[in-house]
């Protein structure tokens, strides 16, 4: 009986054992967890505290400049030799404190005027007109100034001397792209930063490379190369690159209920020597962390990209659903050619337009249409038809065309299709075709009217009046393009401190 009770009381002992220390466990695990919940807490509020004073304005310095300058590539050697193109001292925006930059950001460009970025409508070789030039503090350097290369896509802002460098804002004007660098967001290598004074140039260009796309996949705008000069490691402040697309989206721009889904490419290779693997998708407009290097704002009609490192740049868009049908902004352009009329239905942006006047100038083309007003809403899953209602006397359609044309969906809806057209055949005498193109106004000229609608929404045909006596500038239907964002709410929720607001 000894020895019976002697184990009953062991094992009572062994369980009480066991239940007291499964408790000193638990409350280990509790204190160890609390501890660890509010570290997590603490670092995430010393993080937004710090992301919302990223761009406070810092204590007043005397002003500095930075020369806007734009440079040659080394394929161009003619020169435009009859235009000399304005380049601005430009003054640096406020100085910028911190690490990293979101809030000040979104101050400084509310606050700034933006005609420091704006550009007039004035001749197609002004390419970089970056400043006011009615403003008086300004000053022209024109001994120190190479002339730019005549496409345009092209812009180097240079030099930004000194250990702590400058920051600098870039615009291509014919592409309606542009770049901000904060003041310190550039940081040089150690052996460089020995140096008293040293000269970095900041690059960005607008490329012809296709990154690889699926069959939903649409390119939205130009393909853009942000590079610098060799020495400078990552960017330490993020870049604003501002550019147009062509999506026709609802604003404010919904990620959740918009139709369209929008992502960003990035890949750090040179133009043209990438292989698809090196193009990255690194973020999707409304899915972006603390941890993404991209931050998309998507406007009406401009996306704003807050990069953190140097490279190739692609907008692509897809459907969000599969029940949805996507519609993009085009302009209708007409080009009188010798022996044709040609229709261009072409991107709503200033990249494309340009693009395709400067290749028909090379064909020697002449624009004698464009829809005036809002640009056209075309559905990619719709045909696209054109009619050729009436034609001057003098001038006749030849088949086997005809006078009724249609576009497939299918050539809409292509991934690099910022361009699709086609042409009607003309048929005339010698003396009136010749006489158009050789003289500016005669009495032997073309007038058409072309109705061009999609299959299933005739009632929203765009009427084209096609005159070969008309003089039409493209840059009287471009919109302005301001670089200076002002970033809404929803965007800036992921980067700013909780308990404060900011309005769009």
């Amino acid at each position: 009986l000894d020895a019976d009770s002697m184990r009953q009381q062991g094992a009572t002992l062994f369980g009480n054992n066991v239940a007291m220390y499964a408790g000193l466990g638990a409350a280990l695990f509790a204190f160890v967890f609390a501890i660890f919940f509010i570290f997590g807490v603490v670092l995430r509020r010393r993080t937004c505290h710090r992301c919302a004073k990223d761009y406070e304005p810092a204590p007043t310095q005397n002003p500095t400049n930075t020369i806007i300058r734009a440079t040659i590539p080394a394929e161009v050697s003619k020169l435009t030799a009859h235009t000399q193109l304005p380049f601005i001292f430009d003054t640096v925006p406020t100085t910028l404190n911190s690490d990293r930059s979101r809030q000040g950001l979104i101050n400084w460009s509310q606050k700034s005027d933006s005609s420091a970025f704006y550009y007039p409508n004035t001749s197609d070789e002004n390419n970089y007109a970056t400043v006011d030039d009615s403003r008086p503090d300004y000053g022209y350097y024109e001994d120190e100034i190479s002339l730019a290369s005549s496409n345009g896509t092209r812009c180097t802002a240079s030099p930004l001397n000194g250990n702590k460098v400058n920051g600098c804002g870039v615009l291509l004007k014919n592409q309606a792209v542009s770049v901000f660098i904060p003041e310190g967001a550039l940081i040089a290598n150690a052996e460089e930063e020995q140096q008293e004074e040293r000269q970095i140039e900041v690059t960005i260009s607008v490329c012809d490379e296709r990154p690889p796309l699926s069959d939903d996949q649409i390119l939205l705008a130009p393909v853009l190369w942000l590079r610098c000069n060799g020495g400078v490691a990552p960017l330490k402040k993020p870049a604003v690159v501002s550019v147009e697309h062509s999506a026709l989206i609802k604003v404010p721009f919904d990620a959740s209920k918009d139709d369209w889904q929008i992502s960003c490419l990035i890949s750090e290779q040179i133009p043209y020597e990438a292989s698809m693997a090196d193009w990255n998708l690194e973020a999707t407009v409304g899915k972006e962390t603390l941890n993404t290097d991209v931050y998309c704002q998507v406007d009406g009609h401009c996306v704003h990209f807050l990069v953190e490192k140097f490279g190739k740049l692609a907008l692509i868009g897809q459907p969000s659903r599969a029940d949805v049908n996507l519609v993009k902004r085009v302009r209708l352009l007409a080009f009188l050619h010798s022996t044709c009329l040609s229709i261009h239905c072409v991107d709503d942006t200033r990249s494309a337009l340009t693009r395709v006047m400067r290749h028909q100038r090379e064909l020697g083309g002449r624009l004698c249409a464009i829809n005036a007003g809002d640009a056209l809403p075309l559905k990619l899953h719709a045909d696209l038809c054109l009619s050729l209602e009436s034609i001057s006397s003098g001038w006749t359609v030849t088949a086997p065309v005809g006078h009724y044309q249609e576009i497939p969906s299918s050539r809409l809806c292509q991934s690099f299709a910022f361009d699709v057209h086609c042409s009607f055949s003309l048929d005339s005498t010698t003396s009136a075709s010749q006489k158009i193109f050789q003289d500016n106004c005669c009495p032997s000229s073309l007038t058409a009217h072309l109705v061009i609608y999609q299959k299933d929404d005739y009632e929203s045909a765009v009427h084209l009046k096609v005159d070969s006596n008309s003089w039409l500038n493209i840059e009287d239907h471009l919109r302005p393009f301001q670089p200076a964002v002002r970033y809404n709410s929803s965007f800036c929720s992921i980067c700013k401190f909780p308990s404060r607001s900011i309005s769009s």
